[in-house]
């Protein structure tokens, strides 16, 4: 995982987490191990978990006031753009899309953390160098690779992290080292 930037100074904010491979498929992953509870008790700011699974970019774009920006929050963690690539949908979309969430999120005022993850053997990775575009154009940090170490072999799905997915994904962040 490469991750431009820090998380430092966010304190006294709300963190929202806009993504939709930290949702848990599985009911027996320990809530304590989600990276969502750990990053935002590790950072000691509350945390909004607005994904939904298998959201696409438009449907976050047209979610992102209502369930995003009404929280008013400092920092927001978005990964988007994956189910996207697994509905082969065009990249200029997908990158559309995702300019005009980060974009809008930093009109508010909130700092934006854009995660990449590849999408594999399942399909083309078209989305690398327009996510890095996007993270330098539009002044977000960027994580790269989300899911190197953990993808396949600690998920539920061959996507979604399962309980030892979440803890190796969590000792990416520095922040929750002592979490």
């Amino acid at each position: 995982i490469v991750m431009t930037g820090g998380m430092a100074g966010i304190a006294d904010t709300v963190l929202v987490l806009y993504a939709t491979i930290l949702q848990s498929l599985i009911p027996d992953v320990a809530g304590h191990l989600i990276v969502a509870s750990v990053l935002g008790a590790a950072l000691d700011v509350p945390v909004v978990n607005a994904g939904i699974s298998g959201d696409r970019t438009a449907g976050g774009l047209a979610r992102l006031e209502p369930d995003v920006l009404v929280h008013r929050p400092g920092l927001v963690v978005v990964e988007l753009g994956v189910n996207d690539a697994f509905g082969r949908l065009p990249t200029a979309e997908t990158l559309g899309n995702l300019r005009r969430i980060v974009r809008r999120i930093r009109e508010d005022g909130a700092g934006v953390v854009l995660i990449h993850i590849s999408p594999g053997p399942l399909a083309p990775d078209a989305y690398r160098q327009g996510y890095r575009d996007i993270a330098q154009e539009e002044g977000a940090r960027l994580v790269e690779d989300f899911l190197s170490g953990v993808a396949p072999s600690y998920t539920t799905d061959g996507l979604h992290p399962n309980e030892e997915g979440h803890a190796r994904l969590l000792r990416s962040f520095p922040e929750c080292q002592a979490a």
